[in-house]
């Protein structure tokens, strides 16, 4: 299934970068839409205070 690929692909970009040290936050698409827009604002705002 093409979903699954996807999921397994972000996992291995991701530890990819994790290993180089980077700090990965993934938004998806439907987080930018009105009900989840300020929650996702907050989110990126909270992981961003983490990791100064």
């Amino acid at each position: 299934m093409k979903l699954n690929r996807n999921v397994e692909r972000d996992r291995m970009v991701t530890d990819y970068y994790i290993k180089k040290g980077w700090a990965i936050l993934r938004i998806w698409e439907h987080q930018l839409k009105k009900d989840l827009f300020f929650q996702t604002i907050e989110e990126v705002c909270s992981f961003i205070d983490q990791k100064k």
